[in-house]
């Protein structure tokens, strides 16, 4: 089976990307309920502020007013935030990448392999074993546009 990523923009907070957890479960084809699981079986796993963040009644409402459209059905058929949510965990790339380790699909799996663990020493040899994986990556999926994106990162770290 190929691999595909669905296109998913991500919201911004603090200056950082982030995403939400129903985009974390498009991503890695899986139920919002799945990712909210493993983050309470796993939580001490994660650092607030670093891996996540919460957000509150009010700064859910503040959020919601600078992101219109986050409670809007996409073109991918959901809505990033339930307009009904009352509280709202954002996720850093770094969260994303420990949430995906205990997702068991496909798409977290490879998500989980590819992406750097947060704040990893770079060395030419785990640049040449990352570069080698979006490699394989790329060669798998059918979305040009990931494609490039990953050949181009390949190069990067080569």
């Amino acid at each position: 089976e190929n691999f595909v990523i669905p296109e998913i923009a991500p919201l911004f907070h603090n200056g950082q990307k982030v995403l939400t957890i129903n985009q974390i479960a498009v991503l890695f084809k899986c139920n919002g309920t799945n990712i909210r699981m493993a983050f309470s079986r796993h939580r001490k796993d994660f650092i607030e502020n670093e891996d996540y963040f919460f957000l509150n009644y009010e700064q859910l409402t503040e959020f919601k007013a600078t992101n219109r459209r986050i409670t809007s059905v996409n073109n991918l058929g959901y809505a990033p935030v339930s307009p009904l949510a009352s509280s709202l965990y954002l996720w850093t790339k770094s969260g994303v990448y420990k949430i995906s380790k205990f997702i068991d699909t496909d798409n977290a799996k490879l998500i989980y392999s590819a992406l750097p663990p947060p704040k990893e020493i770079s060395t030419p040899e785990n640049n040449l074993e990352k570069a080698t994986l979006l490699v394989k990556i790329a060669e798998l999926t059918d979305d040009q546009n990931f494609k490039e994106s990953l050949l181009k990162r390949a190069a990067e770290l080569l």
